[in-house]
């Protein structure tokens, strides 16, 4: 979590900047722009992000700093963590979950599109006199 303070550390809790982060080492951030995940809007003092580690241990470094650097502007800021090698038995083998995520991401679309269907009029009409007795039941009649 990067947090915007003061010259006496204290957290600006109405700051509206845009924190980018960037990474080096055993890790990556979860999402991007398309989610505001990275860069990410300062919300009541906070831009929190989330840091996925690689299969191997080592050294994550992050780097924060504002999207609109200026004279004015909080200062970039570090971090340096390390990762651990998970003792338990993986679910997923040797794959790496971002691959994983995106394969399965990519058979759910698929799967989406290659079920979708056309109603009949018929169908059409149940579907709509269902959704008028569950208001009529709750109290939503005309």
């Amino acid at each position: 979590v990067a947090e915007v303070t003061d010259d006496n550390g204290h957290v600006r809790r109405l700051a509206k900047e845009n924190i980018r982060f960037t990474l080096e080492g055993e890790g990556e951030i979860i999402g991007d722009a398309s989610i505001n995940a990275n860069p990410r809007a300062v919300e009541w003092g906070s831009a929190p992000i989330l840091v996925r580690s690689t299969m191997k241990p080592g050294k994550i470094k992050i780097h924060a700093e504002v999207q609109f650097p200026g004279t004015h502007a909080p200062t970039p800021a570090d971090l340096e963590i390390e990762s651990v090698a998970y003792q338990g038995t993986m679910m997923m083998g040797t794959k790496t979950a971002k691959s994983a995520t995106s394969s399965s991401v990519q058979n759910a679309s698929s799967a989406t599109s290659s079920s979708s269907h056309e109603f009949t009029p018929e169908q059409k009409a149940k579907m709509l006199k269902e959704v008028e007795d569950q208001q009529a039941d709750f109290g939503i009649n005309n």
